[in-house]
């Protein structure tokens, strides 16, 4: 039981810090839109990088195959944004686990 509160913990973590920089990659690159010719700035092309590493893999396939009209985009990009985060959450549970803090093997006297 506290290894799927810990997996919960790092999932909400990880889905509240990749919406925060889908907010910021939005709001920043929105500017863009009234100047197309205008080089994006390098804290737009920094949060644009950071978002996409928080996305992979479930969100830049979503959006990458289109997989739904603009009607139904929200709730299933929110499925998929959840579902991607229990997947992060779970990998940096067990690479923490099993990786990094490697178990002791236990000695038989």
């Amino acid at each position: 039981m506290k290894r799927v509160l810990i997996i919960i913990g790092l999932s909400a973590v990880h889905f509240l810090i990749t919406m925060g920089f889908g907010i910021l990659n939005f709001s920043a690159g929105i500017s863009n839109f009234d100047n197309i010719d205008k080089a994006p700035s390098a804290s737009n092309a920094i949060t644009n990088s950071i978002s996409n590493v928080l996305e992979f893999p479930l969100l830049l396939l979503f959006r990458t195959l289109e997989l739904s009209s603009f009607g139904e985009f929200l709730p299933k990009f929110i499925f998929i944004a959840i579902a991607n985060s229990i997947l992060w959450g779970t990998a940096i549970y067990i690479i923490y686990k099993y990786v990094i803090k490697k178990p002791e093997k236990t000695r038989q006297t």
